[in-house]
């Protein structure tokens, strides 16, 4: 199974802020929100802000942020934003998936309420993002050319790692909320 860890740096109302890492990969993810903006008039659902310093690929910031407006219940937030800012300290490959699953840990610790949780994993080049429990796939971006069959075998083999990574996102929290008289 893959190296995972969380950090908790920060942990106020109003922001938390992970130190997230997936294999050799690191990141550190704030969230800050919800918070109120504008008037009456303005829009009724929340307004979700990801931001990304990385050069390399300026793809990530929109595809996560799509990933991330199905996932979360944003209606639940009138008029309200939820600012995403993530920071890649350490970067091997593969950083969208550490990035996408850093991002959802982060709004959970936070209290984001979310519709789905979600799981990425990236195998070859394929960028596979499913809902767990039901393994649902919400998101696949892939980068070279390859036939349907090896879609269909990366696919299969991304079903099996969230199998392990709810599993170990479960002890996870079932540990945290432990571990601080949360339960």
């Amino acid at each position: 199974m893959e190296k995972l860890s969380v950090e908790i740096l920060k942990q106020i109302k109003s922001n938390t802020q992970i130190r997230y890492q997936q294999d050799d990969n690191c990141v550190v993810i704030s969230v800050h929100g919800p918070y109120q903006i504008g008037s009456q008039k303005a829009n009724q659902q929340a307004i979700l802000d990801i931001q990304i310093k990385f050069e390399q690929d300026k793809s990530l910031e929109l595809q996560l942020k799509s990933i991330f407006e199905q996932a979360l219940n944003l209606q639940e937030y009138p008029q309200q934003q939820i600012r995403v800012s993530c920071i890649i300290q350490i970067n091997t490959i593969n950083i969208f998936s550490t990035l996408c699953n850093g991002i959802m840990i982060a709004l959970l610790h936070q209290g984001i309420s979310m519709s789905k949780s979600i799981y990425s994993i990236t195998i070859a080049n394929t960028r596979l993002v499913f809902q767990q429990i039901t393994n649902d796939l919400l998101f696949i971006d892939n980068k070279k050319t390859q036939s349907i069959d090896q879609t269909m075998d990366q696919i299969k083999e991304g079903i099996s790692k969230t199998q392990l990574f709810e599993q170990w996102l479960r002890s996870y929290l079932y540990e945290y909320y432990v571990n601080n008289n949360l339960l």
